[in-house]
């Protein structure tokens, strides 16, 4: 069974004002790899608007740094999902600094499992925070999720 996925990308100076984008609508449909593996995966789509548009990246880094501030509600404690939208990045980018998958960093974010020490030193290093800041948010982070 085929499943399509449709991604309207749009100047969003309403939702997220100061937000830089190059104001064009594109729209864009796509399907899931496993059904089409001749069809790009949601990295590749990325690559591919960043190529056509300089300031993509950027655009979405201040997006994810919007959302680092609203996600979690106001006034609620800094957890990991928090911090690493606030540096602008996504979970693959972690995972690539950490050299690991994408899939742990959803794990870890979701408060599930227990993480090694090596990997904390890798992960606080990565967000720029000590490691008892890190257990801070590693501790917010299961809170949150119960």
């Amino acid at each position: 069974m085929t499943r399509s996925h449709g991604l309207r990308l749009i100047n969003t100076d309403d939702l997220c004002p100061g937000l830089e984008t190059s104001g064009e609508v594109v729209d864009i449909e796509f399907r899931q790899r496993a059904d089409h593996p001749e069809l790009m995966d949601t990295d590749e789509l990325y690559d591919l608007l960043a190529a056509e548009d300089p300031k993509f990246d950027k655009s979405v880094a201040n997006a994810r740094r919007e959302l680092a501030h609203v996600i979690d509600g106001e006034g609620a404690p800094p957890t990991l999902r928090s911090v690493r939208l606030d540096l602008g990045l996504s979970q693959a980018q972690l995972a690539e600094r950490l050299e690991t998958q994408q899939p742990y960093i959803a794990r870890l974010e979701k408060g599930a499992g227990n993480i090694a020490y090596n990997t904390m030193r890798r992960l606080s290093d990565a967000l720029s925070v000590d490691m008892n800041t890190l257990d801070e948010l590693l501790q917010n982070t299961k809170e949150m999720r119960q």
